[in-house]
């Protein structure tokens, strides 16, 4: 990971107890931009406590109003989910709260302690329809965005508040976006081993530990390839340790059914290295394992460019018609995306779709070339 993350990372494991000398100290102002970008500072400045004298003032007092502001944000949202959870349970959608939503009232001492940029949410396929109109009822906006069985398994929505605060919810139908994880469990599967929310009410209902250790293993290869915040390994390193020997066999069990056993691997070694994760003896062994790259979703443990993600895609679909979906997903995207694509143009669709084919094809190879290079 990067220089930063490792930074944080030495202190959240206490390897760093003060400042680092002038030679190799970052700017204490740059460092709480770095602390919030990786989703870690409520974590630093609870870890660093009041430590004037250790720790340069900036950094200190800057991380402790970083962790004030998610405060605020943490009861704004849980407010807002909670009414969201009530009205889909009461309309018949069973779901459940996903990732750092989840994560935050099942492993951490208090929410805020654990950022999050979005709430996801899991549902049922068949469920689409309902809880697009449910949320849409509560003030809830659909963001345009490409779409389709294949290409995006998901919607988002936004809504601000009276004072300003944007609370965004992403909803899946399916844990990842790349067909290569296409294996991963569905709501059915994790809604039969999950565990209840109680802060959120009786409505919430969240992944077991082993199955929330495995979306979030499997989402920082899937999605976030190219960069990782320091809070995933975080996430990684507190379910890690929770589980038991007989939990953590039934994770590497369905790690392997899933195909993202290569990806598990990578995922516990990096929070072993870096944060010093005590890990289950089941685990240990498995972050100790070469990496198979013979396994599909192994692609993924390095950056993936545009160009490159649809060549995997299409490899791991089977069928011609499957592929010619995919493209067509890709190329054709739903109307409100294309309108909102370009807003300030009037051209007709079909002209916009030669655009956005053109403009999209050239702007990907350029980044793959960059990549390569």
């Amino acid at each position: 990971m990067s220089a930063d993350a490792t930074f944080f990372a030495s202190i959240l494991s206490g390897a760093l107890r003060a400042w680092p000398s002038e030679e190799v100290a970052p700017d204490p102002g740059h460092a709480v931009e770095d602390a919030i970008g990786h989703g870690v500072a409520p974590l630093v400045a609870q870890k660093i406590g009041r430590g004037e004298r250790a720790w340069p003032a900036p950094f200190a007092t800057g991380l402790v109003a970083a962790a004030r502001g998610e405060i605020a944000l943490a009861g704004i949202r849980e407010r807002a989910l909670t009414g969201v959870l009530e009205a889909l349970a009461a309309a018949g959608v069973r779901l459940l709260v996903i990732k750092g939503a989840h994560l935050a009232y099942a492993l951490y001492e208090s929410p805020e302690l654990r950022p999050r940029w979005d709430t996801d949410l899991l549902i049922d396929e068949a469920d689409r329809g309902r809880t697009r109109e449910i949320l849409e009822r509560r003030g809830y906006a659909y963001v345009p965005h490409v779409s389709g069985s294949l290409v995006m398994p998901q919607f988002h929505f936004r809504r601000e508040d009276r004072s300003g605060a944007a609370d965004q919810l992403d909803v899946h139908w399916r844990l990842a976006v790349p067909q290569a994880f296409s294996a991963l469990p569905l709501l059915e599967e994790l809604w039969d081993r999950s565990m209840p929310i109680p802060a959120l009410g009786p409505a919430a209902r969240g992944p077991s530990l082993a199955d929330a250790l495995l979306i979030a293993c499997a989402h920082q290869a899937a999605h976030h390839s190219e960069w990782r915040a320091l809070i995933w390994v975080v996430d990684v390193q507190r379910l890690a340790e929770r589980l038991s020997d007989g939990e953590a066999e039934v994770f590497v069990e369905r790690a392997t059914r899933a195909r993202v056993r290569a990806v598990a691997s990578r995922t516990l070694s990096l929070a072993r290295d870096l944060l010093g994760a005590r890990l289950p003896r089941p685990l240990a062994s498995l972050a100790r394992e070469p990496i198979d790259t013979g396994e599909p979703s192994a692609a993924y443990l390095s950056p993936v460019g545009p160009v490159q993600r649809i060549a995997l895609d299409l490899r791991a679909l089977d069928g011609w018609s499957a592929r010619t979906r995919l493209l067509r997903e890709h190329l054709f995207p739903p109307r409100a995306y294309m309108r909102a694509y370009a807003p300030d143009t009037r051209w007709p669709l079909p002209a916009l779709y030669v655009r956005r084919i053109v403009v999209g094809a050239a702007r990907w190879l350029t980044t793959d070339r960059r990549r390569s290079q």
